[in-house]
């Protein structure tokens, strides 16, 4: 996983800076990581219990956080044609 850190609770507001990427590939590549990290969280969580690296709590809030990124990248996302973000 890329990012480790604590999950933003629901109801906490993300910074509006970190969803405004100066270009497509940027947001893009943003976009890219999350997905990633919501996939090895869901990969770790479907291994026998005995292989797994994380615990059922880590996994919940470490998705919950891919999650919430990748909802706030979608809802962001850089209008057709243009190459920097809204």
């Amino acid at each position: 996983m890329t990012n480790v850190r604590r999950p933003r609770r629901p109801g906490q507001e993300t910074p509006t800076s970190s969803l405004t990427p100066a270009s497509r590939e940027e947001w893009l590549a943003h976009l890219r990581t999350a997905l990633a990290d919501a996939d090895s969280v869901t990969r770790d969580m479907l291994r026998l219990p005995r292989d797994r690296e994380l615990g059922p709590a880590y996994h919940r809030d470490l998705y919950e956080e891919a999650s919430g990124k990748i909802t706030a990248r979608l809802a962001h996302a850089p209008a057709e044609g243009n190459t920097a973000a809204p």
